[in-house]
């Protein structure tokens, strides 16, 4: 994980909307994560590139790291505005939405850190060229976060369009103690139980 991708990603989306406030929102067991993300802000702003006239251009952009309970909830983004402004986090009701009356009332678009990291990968080598990488109706690449019984449960980056049993064999390093697999539950919850014939088959996008 590269923090400063995420912190660019944050700057250039600040810049581009005419943002002058930007949030990173993290759960608050996340501890290693948090000390990460704060030291990259922190390095961002003595280098100038946050605060007052970022970079002599008369123009503010502050960011600042919040911290959730963690709170299952929060991953509905009304309920995560609410989080940030110190309320109970329940969802709103909608309209209006939260680009036209977000955070303090003011308009707000949310992302999650996979979009905004990459953002200055997108800047620096073109549109095009993200979308060369993957399949064609679902370009550029993924983190595909993996638990379990594997041997190497983690998060992976791989490009789309590839086969689930890849991911399994290849990156996880198959099945943990010569078990054999038994199914997936590629989404959580409300997602459907994969037996090993339909994993054999299912790609990877959206």
């Amino acid at each position: 994980f590269d923090p400063h991708a995420l912190i660019e990603g944050v700057g250039i989306t600040c810049w581009t909307i005419g943002a002058e406030r930007g949030y990173i929102y993290l759960r608050c067991e996340f501890k290693k994560g948090i000390a990460t993300v704060q030291k990259a802000i922190d390095e961002a702003y003595a280098a100038g590139l946050f605060g007052e006239d970022v970079q002599g251009s008369g123009r503010t952009i502050h960011v600042s790291l919040t911290m959730g309970a963690g709170a299952y909830i929060c991953g509905e983004e009304t309920s995560l505005l609410n989080s940030i402004e110190g309320v109970r986090p329940y969802p709103r009701n909608k309209p209006p939405f939260p680009a036209v009356e977000g955070l303090f009332g003011c308009p707000t678009i949310i992302n999650n850190v996979e979009t905004i990291t990459n953002i200055p990968h997108i800047v620096k080598r073109g549109a095009e060229w993200y979308a060369g990488l993957g399949c064609k109706d679902d370009p550029g690449s993924r983190l595909w976060c993996v638990s379990g019984h594997v041997k190497r449960p983690g998060v992976y980056e791989a490009e789309t369009g590839f086969k689930l049993q890849e991911l399994i064999d290849e990156h996880c390093g198959g099945m943990r103690g010569g078990k054999t697999l038994k199914c997936v539950i590629p989404g959580g919850s409300s997602s459907k139980v994969l037996l090993p014939d339909e994993v054999a088959q299912v790609t990877m996008d959206t």
